[in-house]
């Protein structure tokens, strides 16, 4: 099977996955059906002052112009009282008039799973797939698979912990070296400390990992964040 198909078929096979297993499984929930189509466009002006006979006046040049269409549909099922899931897919084109080669169409789909094992646990399982086409710089056009796994915990009251896991595929169709691995870990804790001020600290460490044929270097970040939110 030719490369250019496989993101199409795995999207095709995650959807009759869902719909068979919430068709069966979900029966006393009605499954929820959404979508919108959008529209646009946007002008860039350059505004620069000009002399004209001894006078100085502002002109206003438009130097490029931007449009845009973007759909999307959205199939959700509720399977039970603590469990649910949602299909999502997305289009959108893009096109500039002066800057050609960033013309593109991206191709994507949400998929997310939420189950709680009791009223404090809850997890959710997340897959996103996109495609990427330049119509002129192919070069710079990739696929896109990112899996997601979220774990929450209402430890009591006051406290409210949750970890996230992530890790992104990045494969680009004309440019190998350019592929990568990307990972990420965040570990959130939120504290009540009075009835109106909230306490919020993030611990995120991640990690890129390209292609060993790359000349792009490997990173490795790490950040802490500490907030607070006052209902005065």
């Amino acid at each position: 099977m030719k490369n250019k198909y496989k993101v199409e078929l795995v999207i095709l096979l995650i959807f009759l996955t869902f719909y068979v297993s919430g068709s069966s499984y979900g029966k006393e929930y009605s499954p929820e059906i959404s979508g919108n189509f959008e529209i646009g466009d946007r002008e860039y002006i350059d505004v620069y002052e000009s002399t004209v006979e001894d006078d100085n006046e502002l002109i206003e040049e438009i130097v490029d112009v931007f449009s845009f269409k973007k759909m999307w549909l959205r199939y959700k099922q509720q399977l039970s009282s603590k469990e649910y899931y949602y299909i999502k897919g997305e289009y959108t084109d893009e096109i500039y008039q002066e800057k050609e080669k960033s013309n593109n169409k991206t191709y994507e789909m949400w998929t997310n799973y939420t189950f709680s094992l009791s009223e404090t646990i809850r997890n959710r399982i997340m897959l996103d797939l996109r495609k990427k086409d330049y119509y002129i710089n192919s070069k710079n056009s990739y696929e896109q698979i990112r899996l997601t796994y979220e774990f929450e915990l209402d430890i009591n009251e006051k406290n409210d912990f949750s970890i996230t896991i992530l890790r992104k595929w990045q494969n680009y169709q004309e440019t190998e070296t350019k592929n990568n691995i990307y990972d990420r870990v965040t570990l959130n804790w939120e504290h009540d400390l009075y009835d109106n001020l909230t306490l919020n600290s993030v611990l995120k460490y991640d990690w890129t990992t390209f292609n060993p044929s790359s000349s792009s270097t490997d990173k490795n970040n790490r950040k802490f964040s500490i907030g607070f939110e006052w209902k005065v």
